[in-house]
């Protein structure tokens, strides 16, 4: 389905996961520590958010290791060299009682992980990332007619589901209680982890619209506009693509088609064809 798909190193990026694009030089190699002693796994120390909420911590650990996202507890250090420990930190998510745990590779004065990823380049090649606009979404409106439906689907997870280059694992732990972790799909504060699920989803959408449908992607969020006619089938098959890419819908967010729903905050109406903050 992606024969003809200009950007061909996406495939064997699914197959072997995305680097995270973590230059390694003198400097960044620094950042490398042993943690062959508990001791010093101990000393690893979490941001406040993280402390002060540890029931968090322990269900997002949990729910991480039986979705196949992180590997551990190790006690030590499982690899031959030195590894990079990063803080964690655990923040209020928008409407809801939950948590969201974000590693903070941004840590460390200014040499953090991220530090050392560049945000114009991406495996030799410069990065122009654009997102689609509210505007776009309303030229696909135009396209079709007054009274359009309009349907949305996103992944679950965002970018807990894109996995990464297996040898870039040791650049993505953590430390809770003392045993390390280390996360192997893409973390919550990577900075190229926006890039790689923009460029994810381009190629999905890229499929969709090889079925004939019309679809913009903005990161994880999928938003369509088909002829009322033709709007449930256009829904269906939303699913089904995204089901054969292997990726996991977030189903209560998925929004039924309609003429009139929220984009990027943004209430859309295709028959009185107005927006609404």
């Amino acid at each position: 389905m992606l024969s003809d798909y200009p950007d061909r190193e996406i495939c064997k990026l699914l197959e072997v996961g995305f680097p995270i694009g973590f230059h390694r030089n003198k400097e960044s190699l620094n950042l490398l520590r042993d943690f062959k002693d508990q001791k010093e796994v101990l000393q690893v120390k979490n941001h406040r958010g993280a402390v002060e909420f540890p029931n968090d911590m322990e269900k997002y650990l949990v729910k991480e290791f039986t979705k196949g996202a992180i590997i551990g507890p190790f006690h030590v250090n499982p690899f031959d060299h030195g590894i990079i420990l990063s803080p964690l930190n655990a923040v209020p998510k928008k409407d809801s009682t939950e948590r969201r745990i974000i590693q903070d590779l941004s840590s460390a004065g200014g040499t953090g992980v991220n530090s050392f990823i560049d945000k114009d380049e991406y495996l030799s090649e410069h990065v122009s990332l654009t997102y689609p606009r509210v505007d776009d979404l309303v030229s696909l409106i135009k396209k079709k007619e007054s009274g359009s439906h309009l349907f949305k689907r996103d992944f679950a997870r965002a970018y807990r589901q894109i996995p990464i280059d297996i040898g870039d694992n040791f650049l993505v732990g953590y430390a809770w209680n003392g045993h390390i972790f280390f996360d192997i799909v893409l973390s919550m504060g990577l900075r190229s982890a926006a890039q790689i699920c923009q460029r994810l989803t381009n190629a999905i959408a890229f499929i969709y619209r090889s079925l004939g449908f019309d679809i913009i992607n903005y990161l994880d969020d999928f938003a369509g506009v088909e002829f009322p006619t033709m709007s449930s089938n256009a829904f269906l098959e939303l699913q089904n693509v995204l089901t054969f890419c292997g990726i996991e819908e977030s189903k209560h967010k998925a929004v039924g088609p309609s003429t009139r729903m929220d984009f990027l905050g943004t209430i859309c109406d295709s028959v009185k064809m107005t927006l609404e903050i």
